[in-house]
């Protein structure tokens, strides 16, 4: 079989050589190609537009009245399947590469403070308790933080 495909690879390499490479591009899939490249650290701006991204649809869903640990936790899975996959768990800053968990927790962390600035008046009744909450722990800590 390898040396079938070997004839025949360098049948066309003599024939066509300049459509092999755009004949190989072809058979190669685009998710082969992204893999081979190393993973670049995701970067402010790109995790400004993916907390955002959460943030509006977290809002979406709490004017459909979505549960809210489910809104929470598809968006913090939405982010942190980006951040691993796109940018092999780095993000500028980062002294490491992070593992999902972590991404996960920051991504959790980020999303509520961005949805309290986008949208924070208008969560639900049935999301007041969860979120305040939470969201109340996470601004004690930034200002323990800050002290």
């Amino acid at each position: 079989m390898a040396i079938k495909f070997l004839q025949i690879f360098s049948l066309l390499q003599a024939l066509f050589p300049a459509v092999l490479p755009a004949i190989l591009g072809l058979w190669i899939s685009p998710q082969a190609l992204a893999q081979q490249e190393r993973p670049k650290p995701a970067t402010t701006d790109e995790m400004t537009t993916y907390i955002t991204m959460a943030a509006i649809n977290m809002c979406t869903q709490a004017e459909l009245k979505s549960p809210y640990k489910a809104a929470i936790d598809s968006n913090v899975i939405m982010i942190e399947s980006v951040v691993s996959q796109k940018h092999g768990g780095k993000i500028v800053g980062a002294p490491a590469n992070l593992t999902r968990e972590q991404i996960a927790n920051t991504a959790g962390l980020q999303t509520l403070l961005r949805v309290d600035s986008v949208c924070g008046d208008k969560i639900p009744s049935a999301w007041k308790k969860d979120y305040d909450s939470i969201l109340k722990r996470i601004k004690d800590q930034i200002n323990n933080n800050q002290n």
